[in-house]
């Protein structure tokens, strides 16, 4: 519990950060577009497929992804400005909270969920220099877990 309150003050001093460094308009245009995850590049706990669909509207970012695992599909979605404010995460009906924010070409979501904020984890995403990879770390932080890389292919432009 005390790494989530840290990490919340942590967020909470970054909204003080001057809009230009936090800005959708000049740093989430790379990120947007569709793109498939590429399994044989990426390491994840289970066998999973996702798509994700990442726009740029005005100064907020939506992602919208499909997960398939097995027979089973999970749509979710969030539209956050990457200013380090909550937002609403839907995850196929169940509702989690969300906050964005960029660290340089990185964009950081942080997620928590459950009824005390009992579950917390961590995505960095960055595109690679020329535009086609979309790499996602994911730190499982309460409860811990094992990190995951998720590497995306650009399937198309936004």
């Amino acid at each position: 519990m005390k790494r989530l309150a840290v990490a919340a003050s942590l967020l909470a001093g970054l909204a003080l950060l001057s809009p230009e460094v936090l800005s959708a308009t000049s740093q989430g245009a790379p990120f947007a577009g569709t793109w498939e995850m590429n399994s044989s590049k990426s390491q994840v706990s289970d066998a999973r497929s996702i798509t994700l669909t990442i726009q740029e509207i005005s100064d907020k970012i939506k992602v919208a992804s499909n997960t398939k695992k097995g027979d089973s599909v999970v749509t979710t979605e969030f539209t956050c400005a990457p200013n380090g404010k909550e937002c609403e995460f839907d995850e196929g009906g169940h509702k989690s909270k969300i906050s964005l924010y960029f660290n340089g070409p990185v964009l950081v979501a942080f997620k928590t969920d459950g009824p005390d904020s009992d579950s917390a984890s961590q995505w960095n995403l960055q595109v690679s220099a020329d535009g086609k990879v979309l790499t996602v770390g994911v730190s499982h932080i309460l409860p811990a877990g094992k990190d995951e890389t998720l590497v995306f292919d650009k399937k198309t432009a936004q």
